[in-house]
């Protein structure tokens, strides 16, 4: 007998929160839990954490791929880890990062430092120390939500984006503004560095991919009418390619170098769309 895990949190218009721990565990928010599927095996049974006193809204694996970072919507982020021999979740760190729901989260490369970034009061963003919880700095700008977040290694850079329109970047550490991008005119849905840092790439409900270089903060190459509809998510494939989901249904792997789109897949059937078939969240774990 096949026993499927619960489907991860989704909200319509909004990118469903996921991450891989390299080509192990795809990890997701599902209520008040977390679900960690097998890549390796997707017909083994998933890992339920379930010690959360309120609704799970992001989650995002450390560098080394021990700790898994949970926020929810009360503003906490834990740190947790699975123990195969004892088949037990042990929690390591929990902080109070904000005053409403996290959905965005990041780590430095050493896994010493974590950024989180959602609703609050005074603050929409917050980088501690993951060890004591110190904050490290400053990350004042954004005026509503902040649903994505990346971090690239030293010298540190953090980019963050949401419902202001804009790509709000912060150098560190301790981390302060060093420049707000206004390019996109409307929700900047995913900032995500390329795994060598060089070039990071924005993309936007407004239907256009962005790319940036790293040092200069210059717009490299911007992808207009990318797809049909809003871009939801986006993913390094590798330092050459991008792949990018849409709510037209649609998930396309595009050329860093030309800008040219490499192949398109309509998982509901071509020129065809439906709400239920919105592709709101992606993660390239393997070639």
């Amino acid at each position: 007998m096949l026993i499927l895990p619960p489907n991860p949190n989704t909200r319509r218009g909004y990118k469903v929160s996921w991450s891989a721990n390299k080509d192990t565990y795809l990890a997701y928010p599902c209520q008040n839990n977390v679900v960690l599927r097998n890549l390796k095996d997707p017909r083994a049974p998933a890992l339920v954490y379930t010690d959360f006193q309120g609704k799970v809204t992001s989650v995002r694996w450390g560098p080394t791929g021990e700790y898994l970072a949970c926020g929810d919507e009360k503003g906490k982020v834990k740190l947790v880890s699975y123990n195969a021999e004892s088949k037990q979740f042990i929690v390591k760190k929990e902080h109070s990062m904000l005053a409403g729901p996290v959905y965005a989260i990041a780590w430095t490369d050493d896994g010493q430092r974590i950024t989180a970034g959602g609703e609050g009061k005074d603050m929409l963003a917050k980088a501690v120390l993951a060890e004591s919880g110190t904050k490290v700095g400053d990350l004042y700008g954004p005026s509503k939500t902040v649903t994505s977040m990346d971090l690239k290694a030293k010298p540190y850079r953090l980019v963050l984006s949401g419902e202001n329109q804009e790509v709000y970047v912060f150098d560190g550490v301790p981390f302060k503004h060093a420049k707000t991008i206004n390019l996109h005119t409307n929700f900047v849905n995913q900032v995500s560095f390329r795994p060598d840092g060089k070039v990071f790439m924005s993309v936007s409900s407004d239907k256009t991919i962005a790319f940036y270089d790293s040092e200069t903060l210059e717009v490299i190459r911007k992808i207009e009418k990318a797809h049909t509809k809003g871009i939801m998510d986006a993913s390094w494939v590798d330092d050459r390619t991008v792949v990018t989901c849409s709510t037209d249904n649609t998930v396309k792997y595009w050329s860093f170098e030309d800008g040219a789109e490499i192949r398109s897949l309509n998982l509901y059937g071509e020129g065809k769309e439906a709400v239920e078939h919105q592709q709101l969240g992606l993660v390239h774990t393997a070639d």
